[in-house]
């Protein structure tokens, strides 16, 4: 894998999986004049295919994850009688390992080509994506993070969440004075080593998803964790 990255290929992988179909599309529609390939293309489409089909997988894993850490905490500490769902586990189909890895190597070998082909042109290499500067934005509305948490040990709690696009998530919690923010926290979880009250009480939590240190999209909705000091 080359470690060369251009100024014209974003450096997020999601921003870079959406410039890949963006480019994939756009070379498709300029094979008249270009004539890329036919070969090196369809290569390209169908590793691009696994690779989304592989984001989805990954997404769909990571919610199943959280439901069931959540229906754990319900079956150990939830209150009794409440109800406990299991999210069924979906079948997921065998793939076969097949040539087509690298994609961002197959992008540079084919841009350059096209560079030197006698039909580029600026205009060209706008619709490509491949002049500097042009980098899509994601889109966060509406978006926030999915919260699974338990306790652990008897004396900390184990946070995760669904991380998505994002670098990670701002993490409040409201132990009963209002809330107050943990911190931008980088990744998929964390354990909260708060010592735990001697009484009974409902620790609640909420994120909202960080990138490049900025809050994006919406407030997650309120995890409640029930916590109490383990007697000495």
């Amino acid at each position: 894998m080359s470690d060369h990255h251009p100024a014209w290929m974003p450096d997020r992988e999601s921003d870079l999986v959406s410039w890949l179909q963006h480019y994939s599309l756009a070379m498709r529609q300029l094979m008249p004049s270009l004539r890329p390939p036919t070969v090196e293309l369809l290569t390209l489409q169908s590793s691009l295919s696994r690779l989304l089909d592989c984001r989805k997988r990954i997404t769909s894993l990571e919610t199943l994850l959280g439901s069931y850490i959540e229906a754990k905490r319900k079956l150990l500490y939830g209150r009794e009688g409440e109800p406990v769902d299991f999210a069924p586990i979906p079948a997921l189909a065998y793939s076969k390992a097949t040539r087509g890895s690298g994609i961002k190597d197959q992008v540079m070998r084919m841009t350059e080509r096209i560079r030197h082909n006698p039909a580029y042109t600026e205009a060209v290499g706008r619709d490509l994506g491949i002049v500097a500067g042009q980098k899509p934005a994601p889109e966060w509305a509406g978006k926030a993070p999915v919260l699974a948490g338990e306790v652990v040990g008897g004396n900390r709690i184990q946070l995760a969440w669904t991380r998505g696009r994002a670098d990670g998530v701002l993490l409040e919690a409201n132990r009963g004075e209002g809330w107050q923010t943990i911190g931008n926290i980088a990744g998929a979880g964390i354990t909260d080593r708060t010592p735990f009250p001697p009484s009974l009480t409902e620790w609640r939590y909420r994120a909202t998803y960080i990138v490049r240190n900025k809050p994006v999209g919406e407030v997650s909705p309120d995890l409640t964790i029930t916590v109490h000091a383990k007697p000495q």
